[in-house]
């Protein structure tokens, strides 16, 4: 897929292995591992400008799982939570 990194004002090319969608504050979420930085990541729907499909297939990671991914948006909150407190 091509992904519009806002942050770095570029667009990178990703491989990704995809764990589901998610819609949070009215935004779909597409939690994946990504092969380039080799961790699990969170792309924006809104911010693909083009993907496609291969033939591909993979195994979920045991240590990348979609558990994993909501475990890991937790920790994120939890210490969001705890510096604004």
């Amino acid at each position: 897929m091509t992904y519009d990194g806002i942050a770095r004002g570029l667009e990178t090319k990703r491989e990704i292995e995809p764990l589901g969608l998610v819609r949070y504050a009215n935004v779909w979420l597409l939690p994946a591992f990504c092969r380039l930085r080799q961790e699990l990541r969170t792309f924006r729907s809104d911010r693909i400008t083009q993907i496609h499909l291969t033939t591909e297939t993979f195994h979920i990671h045991p240590d990348h799982s979609f558990q994993d991914y909501i475990a890991m948006c937790k920790k994120e909150v939890d210490a969001s939570s705890q510096k604004n407190s």
